[in-house]
């Protein structure tokens, strides 16, 4: 439960900041969208709602999946 603590943490400090985004959710996999069930399904459907891009290493969307990344870090940097 580690790491939805950090979540939690991390969601209360935006808020706290003026809804500031602090975290951004990358996926590797369907997970986040099917299997992962939080206790708090409200944290749940924040991060499913803030997912910039899917990690997809066999795609040919990739790189360009990467380029997005880059984007969105420098832009919150």
């Amino acid at each position: 439960h580690g790491v939805l603590n950090e979540i939690e943490r991390v969601l209360e400090r935006e808020a706290k900041e003026g809804g500031s985004e602090i975290l951004i959710p990358v996926t590797l996999d369907d997970y986040v969208y099917g299997d992962w069930a939080p206790k708090r399904p409200d944290i749940a459907d924040q991060i499913r709602s803030r997912v910039i891009i899917k990690l997809e290493i066999d795609s040919d969307q990739f790189d360009s999946s990467i380029d997005k990344l880059a984007r969105v870090l420098k832009s919150n940097g």
